[in-house]
C-alpha cells in the first residue's frame, strides 16, 4: 500500500462521519431544548421541568409534525398550479 484508501474505505468513512455528525446535532439539539426549557420557561410560565429525554422527545414530535404540516403546504401548492 502507498498510503491511500480505497474509494470504498473513503465513501463507508463519509457515510459514517455523517451519521455521527447528525446524531451528534440530534442530542445537542435535545440538551440545548431541556436547557432552555428549564430556564426560561419554568420561571416565566412555571411550566414543570424537563428531563434530558422529555426534551429530545418533544423536538422529535415538533419536528414530525412541522414536517407534515410542510409536506401538506407543498402537496396543496402543486395541486393549485
Amino acid at each position: 500500500m502507498n498510503g491511500q484508501v480505497s474509494p470504498v474505505v473513503g465513501c463507508l468513512l463519509a457515510i459514517l462521519f455523517v451519521i455521527v455528525i447528525a446524531v451528534g446535532s440530534s442530542l445537542l439539539t435535545g440538551l440545548l431544548l431541556m436547557l432552555f426549557w428549564n430556564w426560561i420557561a419554568v420561571s416565566i410560565f412555571h411550566a414543570p421541568h424537563l428531563t434530558y429525554w422529555q426534551a429530545w422527545g418533544l423536538m422529535f414530535l415538533i419536528s414530525l409534525v412541522a414536517g407534515l404540516f410542510r409536506s401538506s403546504t407543498t402537496i396543496n401548492r402543486d395541486k393549485a398550479r
